[in-house]
């Protein structure tokens, strides 16, 4: 079976959907599929060959406008695929109506492929915006919503696909640690003292995120707890209004002294570093869901997480002092009274841990990897039919 994703991003350009494509590939590769990938210019190229397996990167696409049509229409019908696998959003493509209208052309250039498109986002786009996934929505013949809270909104905006609709997850954008992981050692690499308290956040720093709200946390604490460390995983600069914001929230706070803010390229390198904390805290705006990939990547770690509560009500799995420890979004005091619970109750993040490990393996690469196998024979033997 060949299989063809289209997605405006790939490694190493960042970007979140970029990650999870190339992570599906890896994971897809292992079932003997041929994976032809069509993406930016910008990406890295590649070639792998493994038994019968084929992965193929093709960084070919200049802009993701008209012009890019052409470009994907001549290498979709070289490789001429069984599946089109298409991603949407993804940071490369902008307002690009033609991206919209790309499910449409594919079931014209290529009417015995089946089409399944894969929603990253949703609810999180004005009425209007939605709409342009009409295309999407009329002519795939399998609608991926990696969110269960998209789904619902998909199903209802389109009640026609609400049939050939389906909820898979994303997971973890960091592989797990081994076994032989030497977590002593990384904390002392970076600078950790055995008796410190490490606080970890990770990801990309944007107002979604609410990182503004944990520095004020860890800025009050700080003055009860000398031996408090905050761990920052994330790429700040000057550059954007928002991370400027931050540097400055940092240095008047005062938190310049306990922050460490390593530098690192590859991605067990960085799961090392994020391990190495005794706990996370990721302080969405809108809370907690399925869609974040720093948050399983915390989870595939087995740290115990401090995180915020859906506006829109409970998130299964997710379980309040079960597998997380749940606040309120955008308030500090709670942050800083669950980070307090974190520090003193040993036994609160012993049971996160285990919570954690278990929740990790309903969002594993592998399960992940295998419902889209059975997705792939489900839409080939309905074309056959």
């Amino acid at each position: 079976m060949t299989i063809l994703m289209i997605t405006g991003t790939w490694p190493p350009l960042r970007c979140g959907v970029g990650d999870y494509s190339s992570r599906l590939c890896e994971e897809l590769q292992a079932s003997s599929l041929q994976i032809h990938v069509i993406t930016s210019r910008q990406a890295r190229p590649d070639f792998k060959l493994e038994g019968q397996s084929l992965l193929e990167v093709r960084p070919v696409v200049r802009k993701w406008d008209w012009s890019a049509l052409s470009v994907i229409r001549r290498l979709a019908e070289e490789i001429d695929p069984d599946i089109v696998l298409f991603q949407w959003p993804t940071a490369a493509y902008g307002r690009s109506l033609a991206v919209n209208l790309l499910p449409l052309y594919i079931k014209r250039w290529l009417p015995r492929c089946r089409l399944i498109t894969t929603l990253h986002e949703f609810r999180y786009f004005q009425p209007w915006t939605r709409w342009r996934l009409l295309p999407a929505a009329r002519d795939s013949d399998r609608l991926i919503a990696v969110d269960p809270q998209d789904l619902a909104g998909l199903q209802k905006m389109f009640p026609r696909a609400a049939a050939r609709s389906l909820n898979i997850p994303i997971g973890s954008n960091l592989p797990s640690v081994g076994p032989d992981f030497d977590r002593p050692k990384v904390r002392q690499t970076l600078g950790f003292g055995q008796q410190d308290f490490v606080v970890a956040f990770f990801g990309f720093a944007n107002p979604p995120k609410g990182l503004e709200y944990l520095l004020d946390a860890l800025g009050a604490m700080r003055r009860v707890h000398p031996n408090l460390k905050l761990l920052l995983l994330s790429q700040l600069s000057d550059r954007t209004a928002y991370q400027r914001k931050i540097l400055r929230q940092i240095t008047a706070a005062g938190l310049d002294e306990i922050t460490v803010r390593p530098e690192y390229a590859e991605t067990r390198e960085a799961a090392g570093f994020l391990a190495s904390a005794d706990c996370a805290a990721l302080p969405f705006r809108d809370g907690a869901s399925w869609k974040r990939g720093t948050l399983l990547a915390c989870l595939a770690q087995g740290l115990p997480v401090l995180t915020t509560q859906s506006p829109a009500g409970p998130v299964e799995p997710f379980r309040n002092e079960e597998n997380l420890l749940l606040v309120p979004p955008t308030d500090s005091r709670a942050l800083a009274a669950g980070l307090e619970r974190l520090r003193a109750e040993p036994e609160l993040r012993g049971r996160l841990r285990a919570g954690a490990r278990s929740l990790s393996d309903f969002f594993s690469w592998e399960e992940i990897g295998r419902r889209h196998v059975r997705l792939f024979s489900e839409v080939t033997e309905d074309a056959r039919l």
